[in-house]
């Protein structure tokens, strides 16, 4: 099976990650379970081919020399986002399938409250989960909502760039870390200077990366971010902690006057065998706004259970709505 027959294959079975090890059979995760593709291993002259597809020949020289690739590429029609690492058995690839163009945000099963954070002019939101819960496919829904809606200038930094934005209503800007920028820390502080109105930050990774983008969304900017936490409590927890203890007051502060919204999602496995979002949405009302401020950030999940009518919504509120739509058991 050549390379391509490989990837078609993939995409019949609708599987989401690909992963490849030489002289192993390739396995593939659909619907969240790891499934052995009856396939050939594949040897290491097709990996090497692989390898030769997949990535550019300086990522080529940089993987030969023992580091970490991370990438994108267009294959069969598809766009995949590519891990390239070595291990215990040889040369490995993490592939996970990326859709062509972001899909409509009507379409995840999101509460409308969402879709009018499209319409804030600076703030900060947030799209939180684990890998694989779709944070990247929200993120880039809400960015083509305002593409296809307003005349702004949209800055994304991203590694690597997945979904690929292209010009319509809005100018994007998209630069990948490690290709045109040196890390996100840098590429936030070059976008300040290139007359942003929306700035997309990949992964908040690091103190400098979370403060530069409070600091952005504190001086007029709209950004958007995401960060691996299961729930919105634990999303400002997380932000703040990051911090020494003598600038969390100070941090608590201006989180609480920048953030506008927090989207805590993961994918769960529905009654069909597919899989479904379930979410919890927290605006940052006075209330919300207050109890970051004076470090209570405990209560916020019973401000989300009470807090319907504000266009919030729990993560029980979402699985009992699941469950009413018969898509849960």
């Amino acid at each position: 099976m050549t390379n391509e027959e490989l990837f078609q294959k993939a995409v019949e079975m609708e599987v989401s990650d690909l992963h490849l090890i030489e002289s192993f059979r390739p396995r593939g995760r659909v619907h969240g379970v790891l499934t052995e593709l009856c396939v050939e291993p594949i040897s290491d002259a097709q990996f090497s081919d692989l390898l030769y597809i997949l990535l550019s020949e300086e990522q080529r020289h940089a993987f030969a020399r023992g580091l970490d690739i991370d990438t994108a590429h267009d294959l069969v029609g598809e766009r995949w986002r590519i891990h390239a690492y070595t291990q215990r058995g040889g040369r490995a690839l993490s592939v996970r399938r990326v859709p062509s163009h972001p899909l409509p945000l009507a379409t995840l099963g999101l509460p409308e409250s969402v879709v009018s954070w499209a319409s804030l002019r600076c703030g900060l939101v947030l799209v939180t989960g684990p890998t694989g819960s779709g944070k990247s496919t929200t993120a880039a829904s809400i960015l083509d909502l305002i593409n296809g809606r307003d005349a702004k200038h949209i800055v994304a930094i991203e590694n690597p760039i997945e979904f690929v934005h292209t010009n319509r209503r809005c100018l994007v800007s998209q630069r990948e870390v490690g290709t045109h920028v040196d890390s996100f820390s840098s590429a936030l502080r070059s976008a300040l200077r290139e007359d942003p109105d929306i700035i997309f930050v990949g992964e908040m990774r690091d103190l400098e990366t979370i403060l530069l983008a409070l600091q952005a969304a504190e001086t007029g900017h709209l950004v958007i971010s995401t960060l691996h936490t299961s729930s919105a409590a634990k999303t400002v927890a997380r932000i703040v902690d990051v911090f020494p203890a003598e600038q969390q007051p100070q941090i608590r502060a201006v989180l609480a006057d920048t953030l506008e919204g927090v989207i805590a999602q993961e994918l769960v496995v529905n009654r069909k065998g597919g899989r479904s979002l379930v979410c919890e949405v927290l605006q940052a009302t006075s209330a919300v706004r207050s109890l970051i401020r004076d470090g209570k950030t405990h209560h916020i999940d019973h401000v989300l259970e009470t807090s319907a009518s504000s266009g919030m919504w729990s993560r029980a509120a979402s699985v009992r709505f699941l469950r009413d739509q018969g898509i849960l058991t």
